[in-house]
């Protein structure tokens, strides 16, 4: 599933009149960008492939963005469409802005390439500027809707999907900063994180049939699989609820998550891989392996040998499982940023969790390009080896911990 995820990822890169981008395809979108499908998902995967191909269209897609930064700070276009030509704007706010942060900082740190951060940098700067502008008085994050444009009830002030990608942007952000010398911007980030993360409890925390988790915006009693999201940022305190609310029947199903539970007042069995994806990073992330392994195994059955194979898809009943490309890359991250827990440090420097699913004798990550260098990572049994172009330059028992490497290789 991950070889077919790479390749689907991969392919969809498209030669415009602007340059090379990538774009979701499926039959359906071409030679356009967007926030959440470019900025989040694929461009982080991307840097860590060291394929020029991939990495020039990535940061083709954000730069494509700069253009919109004004100092007047509305809002990013939904999509900038027609070969970089024209925008639409049909969908409001849908916290693109907290979308670039997140996913452009991760990108430039998996890079590890001072001069295409540098490039970025100020773009990262406007949209973390742009968040804080769009605070509320409760200290969440406005936004009108999500990447969902919605198509699922919001109530157009506040989110919880907008709030956390800000929350894990300005955490990404504030390391990024450190590594281009500006330590006061990065402690301003780090509070501001650390403020929104108290304010997304507050706010957001709920207690939906008898889950510990949180709402999806004010007053909502329904479950979603957004709930997700606050774990991949490292917040935890709702750990426990949010993996059994996600693992219930209120929300899993052979297919996935639902977007929303069903309800008295909901009947659809509406599925969207990106949330099932962030909701299997998560479940690994929190060292819950032993209760997520069995639902990627059957998600990877499903998707390569039953209907409509053999990658991830887009949405089911909408779109009839397209295969957008985006949803790929999210795979590959449940691998890398999951399993292996793989978070970025700085421009040149990583961590990864050494701790070895449930049921598994050993697990290889070959070729994984962060911070510059080349890696291979393995776990076998209580031992873990890290390797740096061939040579191996970290070992020891795994005991779930959390290793921090240094490229020795400038």
């Amino acid at each position: 599933m991950t070889r077919f995820a790479k390749l689907r990822a991969g392919e969809s890169i498209f030669e415009t009149l602007t340059g090379k981008y990538h774009s979701p395809g499926g039959h359906a979108y071409y030679a356009a960008i967007w926030c959440n499908d470019e900025a989040e998902y694929a461009g982080p995967h991307f840097a860590m492939t060291a394929d020029k191909v991939t990495i020039e269209a990535s940061v083709n897609a954000y730069k494509a963005y700069i253009p919109f930064m004004s100092e007047s700070y509305h809002r990013l276009p939904s999509s900038i469409i027609a070969e970089g030509l024209d925008i639409w704007e049909g969908a409001g706010d849908r916290g693109d802005a907290a979308m670039y942060l997140y996913g452009c900082s991760l990108f430039c740190l998996y890079l590890g390439d001072e001069k295409v951060a540098r490039e970025l940098w100020d773009a990262i700067k406007w949209c973390a500027e742009y968040c804080e502008r769009m605070k509320t008085p409760e200290g969440v994050i406005r936004s009108d809707a999500d990447e969902l444009e919605g198509r699922f009830p919001t109530d157009g002030y506040a989110n919880l999907s907008t709030s956390c990608l800000c929350c894990g942007g300005l955490r990404s952000a504030a390391k990024l900063a450190v590594s281009l010398g500006e330590n006061a911007l990065a402690k301003t980030y780090n509070e501001r994180a650390n403020e929104l993360e108290a304010a997304i409890e507050n706010y957001f925390g709920a207690s939906l049939h008898g889950f510990e988790t949180y709402r999806y915006s004010k007053g909502f009693d329904t479950l979603r699989a957004w709930i997700c999201l606050p774990l991949c940022m490292g917040i935890e305190k709702r750990a426990k609820g949010t993996l059994d609310a996600m693992l219930s029947d209120y929300l899993w199903t052979e297919e996935g998550m639902l977007t929303c539970e069903r309800s008295s007042e909901n009947t659809s069995d509406t599925i969207w891989d990106r949330s099932t994806l962030y909701g299997m990073k998560c479940a690994f992330l929190a060292g819950e392996s032993r209760r997520m392994m069995k639902p990627l195994l059957d998600y990877c059955h499903k998707r390569l040998v039953c209907d409509r194979v053999p990658y991830a898809v887009e949405a089911y009943p909408e779109g009839d499982k397209r295969h957008l490309s985006g949803e790929s890359a999210l795979f590959v991250r449940v691998i890398t940023e999951g399993i292996f827990g793989i978070l970025p440090e700085s421009l040149d420097s990583f961590s990864f969790v050494a701790s070895l699913p449930e049921g598994l004798e050993r697990i290889d990550l070959k070729k994984i390009f962060i911070s510059g260098s080349c890696f291979d990572i393995s776990i076998v049994g209580d031992r873990y080896s890290v390797f740096e172009n061939g040579r191996e330059i970290k070992s020891g028992v795994t005991n779930g911990e959390r290793i921090v490497i240094e490229r020795t290789e400038k």
